[in-house]
């Protein structure tokens, strides 16, 4: 075959390809953004119960590829269809039908509007977003009812719902903002309220005073997890605000009642309000919208099924009522998602009426049952090792395919979090509660508490006095860095103990500890990556 052959041949595949995908451009972006929305909803709770860096990677192409596509075929449809002279009007018209859909998936699903916390800053960005694509999706409506008004009244039903999800994904993310959350700081009226209700909601069914976590029921043990949340949300940006008088309004349970599962629960709220539309949608108003977003889908679905369909091309047909009928399962499926809730529990509890604590409790345990099993329910039981030390020491000779490679898919180093680790972590947290009480704010307890662990650390034992001395001088996040590799060396130093013993457990679950530095980082804000150690000092007393 000759070279003029070969380059004939060529020029013919593109050309083939180039029509193709000129014909079905739209079709492929419109299946292609439906595909990722699934991906989203049937994947994203699966995010904080994995550590599997597949999972996250998937979640990571898809929530940044999502909206890119649901764009790119916004704009094509309006480009394509309406600024072309020759289109057909059958086309434009089912395709206008599609723009609207475009704008629900720009939305994105309940269960996730941010892969990290850094998106939450860019809510204005989003917000202009919002105003830019929405004036497509009306601009390509308008265009069409100037031709036709087929399909106008199932069109305005679905851009009505694709506002109200876009703008409900805006509002979240501006919920989740380090501004909002710092001026969250709870009031006294709010959280004696919270109290109040928890004290009643318990009375009927409490044996005695001496009541704890096993004996109560799994919707007011929700209630009481949330009553912690609701005080130290402030916390995760970095707003240490709690006072003496909100820990007193806490102490309605003895410290021994707080176990592992307590706080898991509480870090699963903390990831709601950061990753998910749930400071939103439990609003009682957004449940009624909610409501009508439902509503409206079947009202659209029933008036396409019934309207004259002369005209249409098949595949085009098959792509509408795949649209309307994903649309429809996934708003159900989103729904079961919002009643079936702990944010729901909640707020049946608040209303503190006899029917709606009952039903709290019943939707709890459906909850507890199909959602979350156990402590596996809430997260991966594995945190994230990071060693400073590896890291210097670690070869950089590596060409960029590798580093790009080891970003994407090596995933960062884990440990399974195990019993003798949890009951150090229990056992530190319940030691802060009365001196908490004792010194009032959260900031001196923290500085009278470091001085103690200085000066009772492993670092006397070793005659470290330099490094003891540096621990007093350098800032707090300085010395969170310090004890890190200092416990790096002493857990290398002190290998005496067997793996099997007591103290080696202990030796080997507080170097894990020390190691819980994630090194991406993707769900804690920079506050919580500075502070989340401040128990560092406490991995050296073995």
């Amino acid at each position: 075959m000759s070279e003029r052959s070969i380059q004939e041949a060529m020029n013919n595949i593109i050309e083939k390809t180039s029509a193709l995908w000129k014909n079905d451009k739209i079709k492929v972006l419109v299946m292609l953004s439906l595909v990722l929305q699934i991906v989203l909803i049937f994947f994203a709770p699966f995010r904080k119960r994995s550590h599997g860096i597949w999972l996250h990677r998937l979640l990571w192409l898809a929530y940044l590829g999502a909206d890119y596509i649901s764009t790119l075929a916004l704009g094509s449809i309006l480009t394509d269809r309406y600024c072309n002279v020759g289109a057909d009007l059958t086309k434009q018209t089912l395709t206008a039908f599609w723009a609207p859909f475009l704008l629900v998936h720009l939305g994105g699903p309940d269960n996730i509007t941010s892969y990290s916390v850094e998106d939450n800053e860019l809510w204005l960005r989003h917000f202009f977003g919002v105003v830019v694509q929405v004036s497509v999706a009306l601009v390509v409506l308008v265009l069409s009812m100037m031709k036709t008004t087929r399909l106008l009244v199932p069109s305005i039903l679905i851009f009505i719902v694709g506002i109200i999800k876009f703008g409900g994904r805006t509002f979240a993310l501006r919920a989740a903002s380090t501004k909002q959350i710092k001026h969250s700081a709870v009031k006294k009226d709010q959280l004696a309220y919270l109290v109040s209700t928890y004290r009643d909601v318990s009375r009927p069914d409490a044996q005695s005073n001496g009541e704890t976590l096993s004996d109560i029921s799994e919707a007011k043990f929700i209630l009481l997890v949330y009553c912690y949340f609701f005080i130290f949300k402030p916390h995760i940006v970095g707003t240490l605000v709690t006072s003496a008088w909100q820990i007193r309004h806490l102490r309605m349970h003895n410290k021994e009642d707080i176990d592992f599962r307590f706080i898991s629960i509480e870090l699963s709220f903390f990831y709601d309000i950061l990753h998910t539309k749930a400071t939103v949608v439990h609003r009682m108003a957004c449940r009624v919208i909610r409501i009508a977003s439902l509503v409206s889908i079947m009202i659209a679905f029933y008036l396409f099924h019934t309207t004259e369909k002369r005209g249409y091309e098949s595949s085009d047909l098959i792509i509408t009522y795949t649209l309307l009928s994903v649309a429809l399962f996934l708003e159900f499926y989103s729904a079961l998602h919002l009643v079936i809730s702990k944010w729901t529990v909640i707020s049946l509890l608040r209303l503190n009426k006899k029917w709606t604590t009952t039903l709290a409790k019943l939707i709890s345990r459906v909850e507890n049952h199909i959602f979350c099993l156990g402590n596996k329910g809430q997260w991966s039981e594995r945190m994230g090792q990071y060693s400073l030390i590896k890291a210097v020491l670690k070869n950089k000779e590596s060409n960029r395919f590798k580093k790009a490679w080891d970003f994407l898919f090596e995933g960062e180093e884990s440990a399974k979090v195990s019993k003798i680790l949890e009951k150090t972590v229990i056992k530190h947290a319940k030691n802060l509660v009365e001196p908490l009480e004792q010194y009032g704010e959260y900031v001196d307890l923290i500085t009278r508490m470091r001085s103690s662990w200085i000066s009772n650390s492993t670092l006397d034992r070793y005659n470290l006095t330099e490094i003891k001395n540096k621990m007093k001088e350098e800032t707090f996040e300085q010395s969170i860095m310090l004890w890190h590799m200092v416990t790096d060396i002493c857990y290398f130093v002190t290998n005496n103990a067997p793996r099997n013993s007591e103290q080696g457990q202990m030796r080997e679950a507080l170097y894990r500890l020390s190691h819980d530095v994630p090194s991406h980082g993707e769900t804690i804000n920079d506050a919580s990556r500075n502070r989340r150690n401040y128990n560092g000092g406490n991995n050296l007393r073995m």
